[in-house]
């Protein structure tokens, strides 16, 4: 059921779901029968705010890449749904998804016993009914922290999707490169986050640009453009070369890019480029 426009009540049977599960504890005969509630608020309050922070204190501090706490992430992505489930007035549960990655997590003792199961039922009702547009039809992909990789895998209804890289070059990949074009010349814009590659001193626009984003340890590479006609020609392996060179000059921060696995092309460019692997998240897709 909706619950948008309900107040946060976690006793009022109008505005939820109830679930009735069975756990059987060592002896067949043994059954605790516990109930649980789901609710589909379209912004979580301070209340439910921090019985999902509470959550993520007890999941061992894993927190989904979208978890309706940053309210400014929630305006930037109006295509967001969630639900939380609850035993009481206690979260056991809590998934949300944002275009077509879900997140999710489920207190430890309440894992196994069909609480992911009904989160999920009541996101996909959402998508179904309200937002298909957007999603890649009826899948939708998450990652998954290492304490139940094992449980992510043995679903059925669960396959790999792709891995997304963290790639880094440091000041010791620093080489020299092949001038691949004799008169092309590449250098820093005005304000130093932008990096630009003209074939020719008169050209009045780029043929490639990247741009770097500066943190306080390290420099995010992002925005790598070639343009069409010079891909495969070398042309971003020559911006890159020449970046890693200039801004090594003047910085000592690793450069880190962000890649997946299913761009072949950017892969092999930045490992030929000097910049190695040093992360791996692996994603899965459900579909429905």
């Amino acid at each position: 059921m909706n619950t948008k426009n309900t107040p946060y009540l976690p006793y009022d049977k109008d505005t939820s779901c109830t679930a009735d599960k069975t756990d059987i504890i060592n002896n067949e005969n043994a059954r605790n029968i516990f109930s649980f509630k789901i609710y589909c608020p379209e912004k979580l309050d301070n209340m439910q705010l921090n019985d999902l922070k509470q959550l993520i204190n007890s999941c061992g501090g894993y927190e989904p890449f979208y978890c309706g706490i940053d309210t400014e992430s929630s305006d930037e992505c109006p295509a967001v749904f969630q639900a939380a489930a609850y035993s009481g007035e206690t979260m056991i549960g809590f998934a949300s998804c944002c275009f077509n990655e879900l997140t999710a997590l489920v207190l430890p003792e309440y894992r196994r016993l069909g609480v992911f199961t009904e989160l999920f039922e009541n996101i996909k009702k959402h998508l179904n009914c309200d937002h298909a547009d957007g999603f890649p039809e009826n899948t939708l992909c998450f990652s998954a922290p290492d304490f139940i990789q094992s449980l992510v895998k043995s679903h059925p209804e669960i396959s790999f999707s792709h891995s997304e890289y963290l790639m880094e070059c440091s000041s010791n990949s620093v080489s020299d490169f092949p001038q691949y074009f004799p008169d092309a010349i590449s250098d820093f814009s005005d304000d130093g986050s932008d990096y630009l590659l003209y074939l020719n001193a008169s050209d009045d626009e780029p043929c490639a640009v990247c741009a770097l984003d500066y943190q306080p340890s390290h420099t995010m590479l992002y925005n790598v453009f070639v343009d069409e006609n010079l891909r495969g020609k070398k042309a971003g392996t020559f911006l890159l070369s020449n970046l890693i060179r200039d801004y090594f000059s003047q910085n000592t921060n690793p450069l880190l890019v962000q890649v997946s696995s299913t761009n072949i092309p950017a892969l092999k460019l930045y490992k030929n480029t000097g910049f190695n692997i040093i992360e791996q998240v692996d994603y899965f897709k459900i579909s429905f």
